[in-house]
């Protein structure tokens, strides 16, 4: 499973990579990166467009807490997570497993 953190959660990718082997250990695979590294290391990502047609290519869920990706997430029938200003790692983890658990089911 793929995960894109939005830049307003930069440094979460970090947090939530360590938090995941420990509470996920053997449960699945994550690959977990950030729009400002992925900024950083050459990826064109400088608008939301730019951001949804990355998650869309790439089949990530995106974590944010933009209104207008949240919306755009809901319109292409994209995977996110919504977050609040201060989460909690181990909400965050809660709902990376529901959302996991949604998307197994919709493969099948």
């Amino acid at each position: 499973m793929r995960i894109l953190v939005d830049e307003m959660y930069d440094g979460l990718d970090i947090k939530l990579q360590d938090e995941l082997k420990k509470e996920l250990q053997g449960y699945a695979e994550y690959t977990i990166s950030s729009v400002r590294k992925l900024r950083n290391s050459g990826e064109k990502m400088h608008s939301d467009y730019s951001i949804l047609k990355h998650i869309d290519l790439n089949k990530n869920i995106l974590i944010t807490r933009d209104k207008e990706n949240i919306l755009a997430c809901e319109e292409n029938e994209m995977p996110y997570i919504h977050l609040g200003e201060n989460p909690d790692i181990k909400d965050v983890v809660k709902k990376i497993r529901e959302i996991h658990i949604i998307l197994m089911k919709n493969s099948k």
